[in-house]
């Protein structure tokens, strides 16, 4: 049977499409990014509190070196969840909008 609601339509159209295009962008975003991290920014960075990184900004929060690590974690545990069988099919099937990466 078909879901006529237009409160489920627009929810579908203006919810779920949107931010299944933004999850599935984010995956390879983060696949790129995590990808330079090992093949180019691991010996740079130490996994170190006390190394923080020095741009000149003062109206931001410091980040250091294990910040940094934290984060690149975060970003390949995203990855392994995203890569469960069934998980990508999932996201990109709502999607209508072209793969927008940067």
């Amino acid at each position: 049977m078909a879901i006529t609601d237009e409160e489920v339509i627009r929810f579908a159209n203006e919810q779920v499409r949107p931010k299944c295009e933004e999850m599935r962008n984010l995956y390879y975003e983060l696949k790129g990014l995590t990808t330079y991290w090992v093949d180019t920014l691991t010996p740079l960075i130490p996994n170190d509190s006390a190394e923080m990184i020095e741009d000149g900004r003062n109206s931001v929060t410091q980040i250091s070196g294990a910040d940094i690590v934290g984060f690149v974690i975060e970003a390949a545990n995203f990855i392994t969840a995203m890569e469960v069988e069934g998980v990508l099919s999932t996201i990109q099937k709502p999607c209508v909008r072209h793969l927008e990466v940067v």
